[in-house]
């Protein structure tokens, strides 16, 4: 009886939870005023309990209008906005020359995203240096002028968000699957266990490129020239010479400095010049979980290997050494995963933060929570020097290097072949 009246009386006194107000727009504060000489139209609106990132939805007789036709847009829109009133413009395509909102046949609708539960797809202008140097979109789809723009592979840089928050995948692979089943070395990287994620990220879309490389730190970080010292198409390459080292210094030691990196490295410069302190590498399990966008097969895109040298299946979503003439190619030629992330195989290997191990060090098959990797290293017989691990396999991989579940390794102060893509957290 005494459990039972202490239970109630914790019942009865129990702090009733109090819900967060979100940010909003009244449809009713949306008002649209258009210019008769430019044609440009001012949409005024109110934000309340902001601040918020307000993003719009135009709409003619209750129909979306084509993405091409909302991209000059001007003011407090797919950004962070101050609660208040605010305004922006939009001017309409040419070719809806005497196009008028004064007919009812047009309207804008807004959503405010609260800042800590932002869209799903964020873009830097690397040429700006303030706040205007960030951009968010509902979708890929709704970037202006399409994501495979080569705006989005040269002067901005556009992240995506990988929903992983509670969420759990099958990391690694059966023995089979490397079409060397027996090689005791396909089978002690690639420990088949069950990871779990406590937290959703933001993920480079694309590979960094050699010209948002040079935009942000000076440097295209690439040693793939031609005679006259330009390669066709150099400023859409992959940065292809850059190791572990550069980008993040090697002064840290992660997972045991956590996310610290060393002063004027290449991602300290990155968190520098956009203002994002969580700009990072992902671990190898969010690398694989972002790949695999929610296949279990060898291939992201589906179906396994089927011979050792050349495979007609890799040719639609990787350059490897079937196919790539032993050299870097220009980002996003090839189809991407389910989730929209090009090269993630093949093209360049991408550093991941963990140190290289196999085996039982590597894993028991036990279930897992956000693995950061191992604190100790591991020496191999090859290499004297301990290892970082390497992601993605590259242009020169072989059919079997080129599954999702593949672990390669190099020493982090080697700059060979080896590129990277950006992570960060959702709160930025």
């Amino acid at each position: 009886m005494k459990i039972i009246n202490r239970i109630l009386a914790f019942a009865v006194f129990a702090p009733v939870p109090v819900f967060a107000v979100l940010p909003s727009v009244d449809d009713g504060s949306v008002i649209l005023v258009q210019n008769a000489a430019t044609r440009g139209v001012t949409v005024s609106y109110t934000l309340s309990d902001g601040p918020a990132i307000v993003i719009p939805a135009f709409l003619t007789n209750g129909v979306p209008l084509a993405v091409e036709e909302t991209t000059r847009l001007v003011g407090d829109v797919n950004r962070i906005v101050p609660e208040g009133d605010r305004s922006f413009m939009w001017f309409p395509d040419d070719d809806r020359e005497g196009f008028s909102v004064e007919d009812g046949s047009f309207a804008v609708k807004l959503k405010a995203y609260p800042t800590n539960r932002a869209p799903d797809v964020v873009v830097f202008d690397l040429a700006i240096r303030t706040s205007e140097a960030r951009r968010y979109y509902a979708s890929l789809e709704a970037l202006p002028h399409g994501v495979t723009n080569d705006i989005y592979k040269t002067t901005k840089l556009v992240m995506k968000k990988v929903r992983a928050a509670g969420r759990s995948f099958r990391m690694g692979a059966p023995a089979y699957e490397s079409l060397n089943g027996g090689n005791n070395d396909f089978r002690s990287r690639e420990i088949p266990r069950r990871v779990t994620f406590t937290n959703d990220w933001y993920l480079c879309v694309y590979p960094l490129t050699q010209l948002q490389m040079r935009c942000v730190t000076g440097s295209r970080y690439s040693r793939a020239v031609h005679d006259n010292g330009v390669l066709e198409g150099a400023n859409t390459l992959p940065a292809s010479y850059v190791s572990y080292t550069a980008l993040r210094g090697s002064s840290v030691d992660w997972p045991t400095t956590g996310s610290s990196v060393a002063e004027g490295s290449v991602i300290d410069t990155f968190r520098d010049k956009l203002g994002v302190s969580s700009f990072d590498l992902l671990t190898s399990a969010r690398w694989e979980y972002s790949c695999r966008a929610g296949t279990q097969t060898a291939y992201y895109t589906g179906g396994s290997p089927t011979n050792y040298t050349v495979d007609a299946q890799i040719d639609e979503f990787a350059w490897y050494s079937g196919n790539s003439g032993g050299v870097p190619h220009p980002t996003g030629l090839k189809r991407p995963n389910n989730w929209g992330f090009y090269d993630m195989m093949g093209n360049v290997q991408e550093w991941v933060l963990d140190w290289y191990i196999t085996g039982n060090e590597l894993s028991d098959g036990s279930d897992q929570i956000d693995p950061p990797g191992p604190i100790a290293p591991k020496k191999t017989d090859s290499n004297t020097n301990a290892c970082r691990v390497l992601r993605g396999s590259g242009f020169g991989g072989y059919v079997r290097n080129m599954r999702a579940a593949f672990p390669g390794w190099d020493s982090p102060g080697e700059p060979k072949n080896m590129g990277f893509r950006l992570m960060c957290g959702t709160e930025l």
